[in-house]
């Protein structure tokens, strides 16, 4: 299901006043992220909502990029506002054009 924790509705959101919530940058920090994502832009956009992107390189020195999204933020509470309260989809919409361009491949996750 796309909101299986508990209690429900604690995923939050970023905000001009917090752009950076605690439960994300404290997830990044302490929950074994900072060793899988690598800084940058990914680590920028996680500790904002909880999304990133991850390169992986294959044996046949091919790249591939991973989209990994926060699905969990568009659950309908008191902390959703809008329709894309993180610039996730922004993002996400952007990724897809530059990787169309240069023939990146991507898998979104």
């Amino acid at each position: 299901g796309n909101h299986d924790v508990s209690p429900p509705n604690q995923f939050p959101i970023s905000t001009a006043e917090d752009p950076s919530p605690e439960y994300y940058s404290s997830m990044y920090e302490h929950g074994g992220w900072k060793n899988h994502i690598s800084g940058g832009e990914s680590e920028r956009t996680f500790k904002k909502c909880g999304y990133y992107a991850k390169i992986f390189q294959t044996t046949e020195n091919q790249t591939i990029k991973f989209l990994v999204l926060n699905t969990n933020i568009y659950h309908n509470d008191q902390l959703t506002a809008g329709e894309d309260p993180c610039d996730q989809l922004d993002w996400l919409n952007q990724t897809i054009v530059e990787a169309d361009a240069t023939n990146e491949l991507l898998y979104i996750v």
